[in-house]
């Protein structure tokens, strides 16, 4: 082998090296984000960005304005109109037990219905709630049957 060729050949087993221990890094710093104790960690970003300012962090909504998130059972019953609403808003007056509600919601038409999965994953197996997992064909069932507003 000539003195050149053996330059060459040293550099990139070096850097294919360093390409190696790069993926290798990264794949555990996903890992170890990943295994992490929080759940639906991207339901909790999309969240934390389009509904926590008027359902409040801790999911309880405003007394008399916003609804709870938070233990509320009557979201179990309207399971598959969730997803529309999310993606659409609603006019509805909305009845939780005893107290009614006429704030209007708006939709979030950006989100994917991947992300409208997640965010109803994460809502629904937090502040005490515990429902069945929403799965992405669910989601894009229950939006093809939904009204627009």
């Amino acid at each position: 082998m000539s003195k050149d060729l053996k330059k060459i050949s040293a550099f990139y087993s070096v850097r294919l090296s360093k390409g190696v221990a790069t993926i290798l890094i990264w794949m555990s710093v996903f890992m170890w984000i990943s295994c992490g104790q929080e759940t639906y960690p991207q339901g909790k970003a999309i969240y934390t960005f389009y509904c926590q300012n008027c359902h409040m962090e801790d999911g309880i909504g405003l007394e008399g304005l916003i609804p709870t998130l938070a233990g509320n059972q009557d979201m179990y019953k309207n399971r598959d109109r969730l997803a529309c609403i999310i993606r659409y808003g609603s006019r509805d007056t909305t009845w939780l037990e005893e107290e009614v509600y006429h704030t209007e919601m708006t939709g979030i038409p950006v989100l994917t219905e991947t992300e409208i999965a997640n965010v109803l994953n994460y809502i629904h197996n937090n502040w005490g709630n515990k429902a069945p997992f929403f799965s992405l064909p669910e989601v894009m069932e229950d939006l093809s049957k939904c009204e627009k507003q």
